[in-house]
């Protein structure tokens, strides 16, 4: 489930040669409201304070005023906050995703998931920081509000481990202290083997189903390979567990029925592939109708020997071992390529945020000499991450005027030049057809970036 809209529209107006609109579900459930927060989650309300507090401070030091800043009406806190808009209605969850849109639990992940995202811009040790008293305050938040209630206690749970998952807590492996965290993290395990424990049989729980019972194992699967993972990317410092259920409790394995091979006539083509299926080579400034599809506008976009003016600001995010750049270009129409190779990261185990990882940059593309990288992934376009791939193409097909990128790499020293088979794709790289946005139905599948 993603949570925000593109902040910026490039143009209203419509030719024949512009690209057809993407069908875009409705978002039409209403958040959290912050009273809510404050009358429910005291603890989680007072770290939402204390990001409100920490944005006007931003802006003032950026020497801009916060009258501009929208305000909610009842507590007077700042409902924007790093691009976060906390008020922004939410999508409809996509298909595989059996917590409803208007269900407590998913509206608590998409607010805890955004606090998330808010508190970042700092050092990697101050995030780090941030997003440990985020996590512990809505873990506090769900058990209490929902101690006498087991149904709403699983729905907040799923709730604080599917944006903990979604996010990826890059920052808290590296820098966390790990005696307490490791403590986080058993508090979450244990109250899941609880639950988890009493929907062995099925009806147990009211408005839990067995078809929840397994999206939730499967969210806890998820997070587990990424506490347990951290620790041979960032060293014992960031060695963790969670073993959040007893095996006894988990579902037996349904047999795998093994399909005979398919053969593939092959075909000639004049489309360059790259060493993964996600790699195809496709125009940004052309529509796009399959994850083989060609150049469709009927004549191929101008040559560019010079990329147009290109601006970036410094770093928001940069140590030793995180950097987090916002780039933005201007692009003078539609047709201007953009230079831009795209790898589709999506999978079954990551359908929703984050899903577009830069695999080239060729000399002539307006990010040429900017602080964008091979190997970084794209968190944000033009301040949304409402997108999925495929979504995510689609507005870069169709941004004019100003284009603002936000990318990041976990590792500084990751920074660095793809295989050759990466670097000969050099136009977008881009496999329509991802999941819609939404809650990734595992988790994101973590790669290595070569």
């Amino acid at each position: 489930m993603a949570s925000s809209p593109s902040a910026s529209d490039p143009s209203t107006s419509t030719s024949a040669s512009d690209p057809a609109p993407a069908v875009v579900a409705v978002a039409t459930v209403d958040p959290f409201s912050l009273s809510t927060i404050q009358l429910r989650y005291p603890r989680l309300f007072q770290m939402y304070a204390t990001l409100s507090d920490r944005e006007e401070g931003t802006q003032e030091c950026l020497g801009r005023t916060t009258e501009s800043l929208p305000t909610d009406p009842i507590t007077g806190l700042y409902t924007k906050i790093f691009y976060q808009n906390f008020t922004e209605k939410l999508h409809p969850n996509p298909e595989g995703v059996p917590l409803k849109t208007d269900s407590e639990g998913n509206k608590y992940f998409h607010f805890v998931y955004r606090m998330l995202l808010a508190c970042e811009s700092g050092s990697c040790g101050g995030d780090a920081c941030r997003l440990y008293e985020i996590l512990f305050a809505a873990l506090e938040g769900a058990v209490d509000y929902s101690r006498n209630n087991q149904s709403t206690l699983f729905d907040h749970l799923l709730g604080w481990t599917a944006a903990a998952n979604t996010h990826e807590l890059f920052q808290l492996w590296d820098r966390a202290e790990p005696y307490r965290t490791q403590e986080l993290f058993d508090w979450a395990a244990t109250e899941w083997k609880k639950l988890f424990e009493k929907t062995e049989v099925s009806g147990a729980i009211p408005g839990v189903s067995d078809e929840m019972r397994n999206f939730a194992i499967g969210q806890c699967d998820s997070f587990k390979r990424l506490v347990v993972g951290a620790r041979k990317e960032w060293g014992d410092h960031a060695k963790y567990s969670f073993n959040f259920i007893k095996p006894k409790s988990r579902p037996p394995k349904q047999p795998v029925e093994k399909k005979p091979k398919k053969v593939v006539e092959k075909k000639t083509t004049t489309t360059k592939k790259s060493k993964s299926n996600a790699d195809v080579t496709v125009d940004v400034g052309t529509s796009t109708n399959g994850a083989n599809s060609a150049i469709t506008d009927g004549a191929a976009a101008p040559a560019i020997v010079t990329p147009p003016s290109t601006t970036f600001n410094n770093p928001r995010n940069f140590d030793d071992h995180f950097h987090s750049v916002t780039v933005t270009v201007h692009r003078p129409d539609v047709h201007t390529k953009l230079g831009l190779g795209l790898t589709d990261m999506s999978s079954p185990n990551n359908t929703g945020y984050l899903t577009m990882k830069v695999s080239s940059i060729s000399e002539t593309s307006l990010f040429h000499n900017t602080e964008l990288r091979v190997g970084m992934w794209i968190s944000m376009i033009d301040g949304s991450v409402n997108f999925n791939f495929k979504s995510g193409v689609e507005m870069l097909q169709k941004a004019k005027g100003e284009l603002t990128i936000d990318a990041f790499c976990p590792r500084k020293d990751l920074l660095t030049e793809t295989k050759s088979t990466d670097a000969a794709v050099n136009s977008n790289a881009a496999a329509v057809g991802a999941a819609p946005d939404g809650m990734a139905t595992s988790g994101m599948k973590r790669k290595a970036i070569n």
